[in-house]
């Protein structure tokens, strides 16, 4: 993978711990870098590069994609290196997929399931396949009232013994900046879930790496809801 310039990494302020925000979200905070496109100027590599060029090594983690409908998914994009357009010198390659959905996240539901699988293809996104190149973690649609509802499930015994679920919880920039104690609620909120039944926090390229190290890489697709093969 070729290299942004260095010493183009802005300053941040006090309360970044002058840093640049991406260097205070990975360094000071723990979090993971994904690149995240919606392609209209700036593809993958793109953005990839943009966050190299501020001195985070970007992951390796595609944050979200359109891959529905089938005619308008994208996924077949990240079954080889990605070549940057605006940055064409720069190449990167997806090794986990997450946050499968649609345009401006319309009419998705069909699309949102638990666990991690390999997708077989555009056509059938939700069917695992040991020959497709990259894992995807399902988001089970980012909300608070779905890992609830798995909980139910763990403490009903109705998922399966031996198998990963997983769930995201989407926070967007205006909610931080809304509500400075956003980050200590949240972190409540984790423990007394955490306290009802068995869950960890984790990123994403974490929780590949526990599906490999904890489940054997065994593939499972809970879906939301009953929907059309995809």
């Amino acid at each position: 993978m070729s290299h942004g310039p260095p010493g183009r990494q802005s300053a941040g302020t006090p309360d970044t711990n002058n840093k640049n925000i991406v260097g205070y979200l990975k360094e000071d905070l723990g979090f993971e870098v994904d690149p995240h496109a919606h392609q209209t100027l700036y593809n993958y590599a793109d953005v990839a590069y943009l966050i190299d060029a501020l001195g985070m090594a970007p992951s390796h983690t595609a944050g979200g994609m359109i891959v529905g409908s089938p005619e308008s998914s994208i996924l077949d994009q990240f079954w080889a290196p990605i070549t940057g357009e605006q940055y064409p010198a720069y190449t990167w390659e997806a090794a986990i997929l997450w946050g499968g959905g649609t345009a401006n996240h319309v009419n998705e539901e069909s699309l949102w399931a638990s666990d991690v699988w390999k997708p077989r293809g555009k056509y059938h996104f939700l069917e695992h396949d040991d020959a497709a190149p990259v894992p995807n973690v399902g988001h089970y649609g980012s909300r608070w009232e779905n890992l609830d509802r798995l909980l139910a499930m763990q403490q009903d015994g109705e998922l399966e013994a031996g198998r990963i679920y997983t769930c995201s919880l989407f926070v967007s920039q205006g909610q931080l900046a809304q509500s400075p104690a956003l980050i200590a609620e949240f972190e409540e909120a984790i423990e007394e879930r955490n306290a009802r039944g068995a869950i960890r926090w984790v990123g994403l390229a974490k929780l590949i790496d526990i599906w490999h190290a904890e489940y054997g890489s065994q593939p499972n697709v809970l879906p939301f809801q009953v929907g059309p093969s995809l």
